[in-house]
């Protein structure tokens, strides 16, 4: 009988909510999560200081964006 661990040290999804497609993709069958308030974590970690900028977009990055997705589309039916 073989067995796999599989061990993250980041985030593997950016909303916990999709965790669960990662699960399934891997075939899980046990999970431990853990965060920075986890007191086996907290040692390891450090302060954030995290500040959010949106930089709206130009019109040239926008016309960039609306040609790549027009690529993606038409090259998407032939990878799937």
């Amino acid at each position: 009988m073989g067995f796999r661990i599989l061990s993250l040290s980041a985030t593997p999804v950016s909303k916990i909510e999709n965790l669960q497609n990662v699960i399934t993709a891997l075939r899980c069958s046990n999970l431990e999560v853990r965060d920075e308030e986890d007191e086996e974590i907290k040692k390891y970690t450090f302060d954030k200081d995290i500040t959010e900028l949106v930089i709206p977009k130009d019109n040239q990055v926008q016309q960039i964006e609306i040609t790549l997705n027009k690529i993606m589309d038409s090259l998407l039916p032939f990878l799937k």
